[in-house]
């Protein structure tokens, strides 16, 4: 069976499981999963879909700037002064020398808001390149672009969630490699997208 929305992969975690007992906790075991894709340390989901751009506006009255909903991980950001974009450096919020009066912000860092060295002389606006979490799945929400494009994510990941509730380590730990096998795949998919197919270099008459 395809699993194209949120009700079918519900029926397939049941299916496969062969635990229906565990039918009321099933939203939980998706969410569970959603948070672990977008959230482990070393084995996060970093689709080519989830690489956002959006443009912000400073405030000439505070040094912060709100993130955008849904954000993840900075890639980039850089600042419009006249018409020309300029890259604006990132640093850890220790690491940022907070300077006195107003100007053009150089650095920025990142906590639960953007913060800039200075607090702008001007409205400047900004660019953002990060990469951003697709609204989970839901009886109200039924697809995202993660399970569209990869609903073995999605399936294996809560699997491995269920077998953990229920205390089943043998079957939690297949499916934990399945789930991380999974978000590997898709990385690796997303990273040889960006190059397409690499050339080939032919070399005429005899080779040494």
């Amino acid at each position: 069976m395809a699993i194209t929305n949120y009700s079918e992969l519900k029926a397939e975690i049941i299916g496969w499981s062969h635990r229906s007992d565990q039918d009321l906790n099933i939203d939980n075991f998706i969410r569970l999963a959603e948070v672990e894709m977008y959230n482990h340390p070393q084995k996060s989901l970093r689709l080519r879909e989830m690489e956002l751009r959006t443009t912000l506006t400073m405030s000439t009255a505070s040094r912060f700037l709100a993130l955008p909903t849904g954000f993840e991980k900075m890639r980039s950001m850089r600042i419009n002064v006249t018409d020309d974009y300029n890259e604006l450096l990132s640093t850890t919020p220790e690491g940022l020398n907070r300077r006195d009066g107003t100007g053009q912000p150089l650095y920025f860092t990142v906590t639960s808001q953007l913060e800039f060295d200075i607090l702008p002389d001007e409205a400047y606006e900004v660019e953002l390149n990060y990469y951003g979490t697709p609204t989970g799945i839901s009886a109200a929400n039924t697809t995202n672009a993660v399970l569209t494009a990869n609903p073995d994510i999605y399936l294996f990941g809560a699997l491995y969630k269920l077998f953990l509730r229920v205390v089943d380590a043998e079957q939690a730990g297949t499916y934990q490699a399945m789930f991380y096998s999974a978000i590997r795949g898709a990385n690796k998919a997303a990273r040889a997208g960006r190059f397409g197919v690499l050339p080939t270099i032919e070399v005429d008459g005899p080779t040494p």
